[in-house]
């Protein structure tokens, strides 16, 4: 029995080396971050649109449903890891099986990003601290919020929620998008709320 000892050992500190290597995950690139900002911006209607966008991108955090609770899991800010993997076939650009502990892993990068504004010519910017006080004071703060983006493991699909953020006028989209010949493209995009 004790001659195994060395044996089992080894084989639980391999396990040790082998599942840390496992969780080390590139961090998306700013790069490719602004990339997605500007291709949101001129693909759909931002650049012809006189509404501010917040050069401060908002955290989405990806969660995992409880099936077993009657509660849903699903808070403001957040989307369900199983609605990003079932959201179409990877192949046409979306989430994989593959993708979704590097999708998890992301819930702890990028808190908040604040994108290149020399990026955005032609377009009003704002900030959040600019737009928050407005929307307390039940002024009319009217403006676009986009997310920081959720890439695949690949780093050539990524999802981005855009809200217009306005009193009786506002709504919320989801997007995706591909990366294809080194250019990001909106493959995708649904309105998911409107108010």
């Amino acid at each position: 029995m004790f001659r195994y000892l060395p044996l089992i050992f080894l084989l639980l500190f391999a396990g040790c080396n082998l599942s840390e290597q496992q969780t080390k995950f590139p961090v998306p690139k700013n790069d490719d971050i602004n990339a997605i900002i500007k291709a949101v911006v001129t693909q759909d209607t931002l650049a012809k649109d006189s509404t501010p966008l917040s050069v401060d991108l908002r955290k989405i955090r990806v969660v995992v449903p409880d099936f077993n609770s009657r509660l849903p899991s699903i808070f403001s800010h957040s989307v369900s890891i199983t609605s990003l993997i079932h959201s179409g076939n990877h192949q046409e650009g979306y989430f994989g099986k593959t993708d979704s502990l590097y999708l998890l892993f992301q819930n702890d990068t990028l808190r908040n990003f604040r994108f290149n504004k020399n990026l955005m010519s032609g377009i009003q910017l704002t900030s959040t601290n600019e737009q928050q006080p407005q929307s307390k004071r039940n002024y009319n703060a009217r403006y676009f919020d986009m997310s920081i983006p959720i890439f695949s493991l690949d780093q050539k699909t990524a999802y981005v929620q855009l809200d217009h953020i306005c009193p009786m006028c506002g709504a919320g989209f989801v997007l995706y998008l591909q990366k294809k010949n080194g250019e990001w493209k909106i493959i995708k995009n649904m309105m998911s709320w409107i108010n």
